[in-house]
């Protein structure tokens, strides 16, 4: 198998509800490769195609869209039941749900939202802090952790990616 991917983007364009403008607007481009980077400048739509592509806009975060997006000739939805995407933001601290009491709920968030059983989710979360060696901070609230803990916690690289892709 390879790791290519071919990603396909025809004429997406999407708007948030409650906002007027569109957040994309009749986006076409196609990339291929191992690893493709999105650049453009401030407010030109790069978060919103990630979120639409994590699957964050339009499920969690309330947004309609139309075109299409494939990746590797499947549309974007049938290509995501069968591989988990995460989405790493720029800013370690607006990765934060805003809902979590505790940084084990903060970690199991992602999951819970993807239907994992409780025991996937114990599984994932363990393995990660395991880890990291993160264990003892599990009850404690992500809010007051120290900067040094903060990214360990909330960068789903290493933490996220197992806890966004249990099987990997």
């Amino acid at each position: 198998m390879s790791n290519n991917f071919q990603l396909t983007i025809s004429q997406l364009s999407l708007r948030y509800l409650g906002f007027e403008n569109l957040a994309l607007e009749n986006i076409s481009a196609q990339s291929r490769g191992k690893r493709i980077g999105i650049i453009g400048p401030s407010h030109a739509g790069k978060s919103s195609l990630l979120a639409l592509l994590a699957g964050i806009a339009g499920k969690m975060i309330p947004a309609k869209f139309s075109g299409s997006v494939r990746i590797n000739g499947e549309e974007l939805e049938a290509w995501r039941s069968q591989h988990e995407i995460a989405l790493l933001l720029q800013d370690p601290a607006s990765q934060l749900s805003g809902l979590a009491d505790t940084v084990y709920d903060e970690l199991a968030f992602s999951l819970l939202n993807q239907g994992k059983s409780d025991e996937e989710i114990e599984s994932a979360v363990k393995r990660a802090t395991d880890q990291l060696d993160l264990t003892n901070l599990l009850d404690q609230s992500p809010n007051p952790l120290g900067l040094a803990a903060k990214p360990a916690v909330w960068r789903p690289d290493p933490a996220g990616s197992h806890c966004h892709c249990p099987g990997h």
